[in-house]
């Protein structure tokens, strides 16, 4: 706006106002990142630890983290504040400050018959406009071991045993 009294001038004040509206709208830059063990034992247990960082310049609105879970796994725990639907954990953040963080674990059973690899996606949304989309989810990839502890035992079949007969183990 430039004042040039050169160009226009007025005696009268009372019809110099003006009104100007405008939406201040939230601007923040979660970021995700996600903790996990890139091998795993079929039959066991692992862990997904997922760190949610608001990098600002706003505070971030209703934050939610959402653990999708990989075929061949059930849930085993997670923190407060999650919830388990169907294959989907669902945890509920609230309000993430600028440079604030927050993590959040759940606890999978890995099938004993569960092979190749689990894959995982784990992302974090909010209500506020968020400017870098491409740092709100991850992708986890494990590979999954079939792991045995075999032992045996052999024992004949009496406690003597003379020359040249014949031994059965059972």
């Amino acid at each position: 706006v430039i004042n040039d009294t050169s160009l226009y001038s007025e005696t009268s004040a009372i019809d110099n106002v003006g009104e100007l509206a405008f939406t201040v709208e939230r601007l923040s830059d979660l970021a995700l990142t996600v903790d996990y063990d890139q091998m795993v034992n079929a039959g066991e247990l692992t862990t997904l630890t997922a760190t949610i960082t608001n990098t600002g310049p706003s505070d971030a609105a209703n934050v939610v983290v959402e653990f999708y879970l990989p075929a061949g796994t059930s849930l085993a725990s997670t923190d407060v504040g999650c919830i388990q639907e169907a294959e989907l954990v669902h945890c509920d953040v609230g309000v993430m400050g600028v440079d604030q963080v927050e993590t959040f674990a759940i606890q999978l059973t890995i099938g004993s018959n569960q092979r190749d690899y689990l894959e995982t996606l784990v992302a974090v949304d909010s209500d506020s406009y968020d400017q870098d989309l491409l740092n709100n989810s991850v992708y986890s990839f494990a590979e999954v071991v079939a792991v045995a502890d075999l032992s045996m035992t052999i024992a004949p079949n009496r406690t003597a045993i003379n020359e040249g007969e014949v031994v059965e183990y059972l």
